[in-house]
């Protein structure tokens, strides 16, 4: 056979791509960028750019907590917040901050418009000064926490900071706040999660691969029970993975939040490949067969169906592309060079690996034969039990359909971030003293394109700003109504509602009050206004229903022949991509089916076995979608990848089995023998790779990231029920419409 002639090119070939691929591993790119989960060409979305142009981004921002006991209301310490406020705005991206000592408001004296500090150091009892100017001013309640343990510096940094930026940013604004002695503090914004996220992701990478490498050893060595086979195994696993890790490099890819997976992956191809071969390999051996005659058996036979599988996986993953979120196209692309890599790795580098090593060397411990022959025999003879398999897979079915109509979209940011860090901490921090994370905005058009800035639409920025406001889970609204608090002391409340003495003393005063908001307000035009809020992390149902709310109440309280409302946010945004993941989730697995239909079609030449063929593959996608109906798991674009992944096992599976059975049947054995053969050979591979998958996926369980601990549980349970689709119910409906 031509690989044992050509082991020692194929052994260095692959040996060196190796070296070259460890070399590329330091070149990997990693990134967290919000922007990359956004669905192209969604409405909503193409409206949130119009909004970036006319207004800006909505997460421009970095906000620092700063703790004080027993509270924050000491001249010394809110002299050293002012102190590092000024200091931050020297950071070449940060635009502007703000801190309680250094808000300002405008006023006219003789000099004209000058700006003054609305909350001076100059006063003993700050305490009394701030809780009097807070009743005014909303804008200083934003700023201190309702405890009056903590405060806010506010920072504007420029818009779509990438990743090397934010490191940069956070480096030096986390210096400066140690400098300045503050021992009690927290971050939240786009740069900060930027900066941890990627970093969690390298560990999580690491980890992953070196605690699913020594999980699979294990269990390898408790299967085989034979050095040689162990290192064999473990080695393409490992060399398909460096392999492909570094060609991900040579591309430029950008390895994100779906990364961690990616180890695991190459654990199920390969581990699978590799299992179904050497089985093979090892039964061909067992019969006294010479390295040769069974290894070209072996490539024959099990590498045409591991082929096959190679390709239907791949298609599997390929689906993905139908996804309108960029990094989930991007894990489907991915996943399936991956997919590739490892066949390729496998039926060339191990293939001739095996033949360096004596059959004797290669011999696994006779018991495990044994046991995992009587295994396969066990589930043979539970296959015949027809009418308990059909009462229990309706029932089953039946049930699967009641948690699959209880599947929730409800968002929350809280379930995707690392469990026991500090990002979570900080975020938790802000989601319970100030207003979270998620941005939220409205924007208030004029329908004429009149200036908004006029008395009635001053009037109806008001109310608007009030209503929304009096939700308990928003506590920061900046619009030009919190701006105009600022100044009601120079021009009275009854002033402003004096349309003749607004329109005579409003324009200048106003302006100048403007200039001095964190975030732009108005668009260049003036004919469009900005209510910049922050809700808590409530879930993507409660802030849909607000929004009604909000739309239902304008509606009644604003002129809406002369105002539009409308609402965005990188939030809403975000909180679509469950919407979308679903969708794509539907059409992909459709399409991968279909795909598939016609491949197994073009290989049986019998339209039966496509039917039957895609029945087993289907259970354990319709019980992985009850898991997550039962448990409230909500679906989103990590959690989606679960279904294609155990799509591929499942098929995988199939394939093999089918392929056994088809050619025990062109060898003359009848349907009930090629069933039995079946379960000796492929059945025996088909228990071993649920094994070492199994806990290679329970290696998961212990991830700080609660989407990778959701991913190996939910991928552990179905493994079983694949198991079971394969080995009982598989057979059931082979006898059942080829009874001849």
């Amino acid at each position: 056979m031509w690989i044992a002639e050509k082991r020692q090119y194929i052994i260095g070939i692959f040996t060196f791509l190796g070296i070259a691929s460890f070399a590329a591993l330091p070149f990997l790119k990693f990134s967290f960028d919000f922007e990359r989960f956004f669905p192209y060409g969604d409405p909503d979305l193409e409206y949130y750019k119009e909004f970036i142009e006319e207004f800006e981004s909505d997460d421009n921002y970095l906000l620092i907590a700063l703790k004080n006991e027993p509270n924050v209301l000491e001249k010394d310490f809110l002299e050293s917040v002012k102190k590092l406020t000024e200091e931050v705005t020297t950071i070449e991206s940060v635009i502007s901050a703000i801190s309680l000592p250094t808000i300002q408001r405008p006023q006219i004296d003789l000099f004209g418009i000058t700006f003054s500090p609305i909350f001076t150091l100059d006063n003993s009892s700050l305490t009394t000064i701030y809780d009097s100017l807070s009743q005014k001013q909303s804008m200083l309640r934003g700023l201190v926490a309702s405890d009056k343990k903590s405060l806010i510096v506010a920072l504007k940094i420029e818009e779509h900071l990438q990743i090397d930026g934010s490191l940069a940013l956070m480096e030096r604004i986390t210096s400066l706040v140690q400098d300045s002695h503050f021992n009690d503090y927290h971050f939240l914004g786009r740069a900060y999660f930027q900066k941890e996220l990627a970093r969690l992701q390298v560990e999580e990478v690491l980890y992953s691969s070196l605690f699913s490498f020594l999980v699979v050893s294990l269990i390898l060595f408790l299967l085989y029970r034979n050095k040689y086979l162990i290192f064999i195994t473990l080695l393409s696993i490992t060399l398909g993975l460096l392999l492909f890790m570094g060609l991900l490099s040579l591309l430029g890819r950008e390895l994100d939040a779906m990364s961690a997976l990616y180890p695991v992956l190459m654990l199920i191809v390969g581990s699978s490949d590799v299992i179904h071969i050497l089985s093979k390999y090892l039964d061909e051996l067992r019969t006294g067969k010479a390295i040769e005659p069974a290894l070209d058996i072996t490539i024959r036979q099990i590498g045409l169906a591991t082929l096959f599988t190679s390709a239907t996986t791949a298609i599997g993953f390929i689906s993905l592309v139908t996804s309108r979120i960029g990094p989930v196209r991007d894990f489907g692309m991915n996943a399936a060079i991956g997919v590739l890599v490892a066949y390729i790795t496998i039926i060339l580098f191990t293939t001739a690996l095996f033949t360096y090593f004596s059959p004797e060397k290669l011999k696994a411990h006779s018991s495990t034969f044994i046991l995992w022959d009587n295994v396969a025999m066990w589930f043979y003879k539970l296959s015949k039990n027809h009418l308990a398999i059909s009462v229990f897979s309706i029932l089953l079915l039946f049930g699967c359909g009641i948690g699959i109509s209880k599947i929730s979209t409800d968002y929350r940011i809280e379930s995707s971030l690392p469990k026991g860090k500090k990002v979570t901490e900080d975020f938790l921090f802000f989601e319970k003293n100030y207003s979270g994370y998620r941005p939220l905005e409205y924007v208030l058009s004029r329908k004429d394109k009149k200036s908004i800035l006029d008395h009635n639409g001053i009037v109806d920025i008001n109310k608007l700003s009030n209503y929304i406001s009096a939700h308990p889970d928003i506590n920061q609204v900046t619009s030009v109504s919190t701006i105009m608090e600022t100044i009601t002391e120079f021009f009275p409340k009854i002033m402003w509602n004096n349309e003749q003495s607004f329109n005579e003393f409003s324009p200048p005063i106003l302006q100048a009050a403007l200039n001095t908001s964190p975030v732009i307000l108005v668009n260049e035009m003036q004919d469009k206004t900005r209510i910049s809020t922050q809700i808590k992390d409530i879930g993507a149902y409660k802030i849909k229903a607000f929004t009604e709310e909000i739309r239902k109440w304008s509606n009644t309280n604003i002129d809406t022949s002369k105002y539009s409302l409308n609402y965005t946010g990188t939030g809403l945004i975000i909180d679509k991509n469950a919407v979308y993941v679903r969708e794509s989730l539907l059409k992909g697995l459709g399409f991968a089916l279909f795909v598939i239909g016609i491949l197994m079609g073009f290989l049986f030449k019998s339209f039966k076995m496509v039917i039957i063929s895609l029945i087993p593959n289907s259970i354990p996608l319709i019980i992985a979608g009850a898991i997550l109906g039962f448990s409230g798991i909500p679906l989103e674009p990590l959690t989606s990848i679960t279904f294609v992944v155990i799509f591929g096992i499942a098929v995988d599976d199939t394939i093999h089995f089918l392929s056994k059975y088809r050619l025990a049947l062109h060898s003359g054995f009848s349907i009930e023998e090629s069933i039995k053969v079946s379960f000796k050979e492929s059945g025996k591979a088909i228990l071993f790779t649920t094994v070492v998958l199994f806990f290679g996926f329970m290696v998961m369980l212990f991830s700080y990231n609660p989407a990778s601990v959701i991913v190996g549980g939910l991928i552990s349970v179905t493994l079983f029920t694949a198991v079971f689709a394969d080995l009982i119910l598989l057979p059931l409906l082979l006898r059942f419409w080829f009874k001849n």
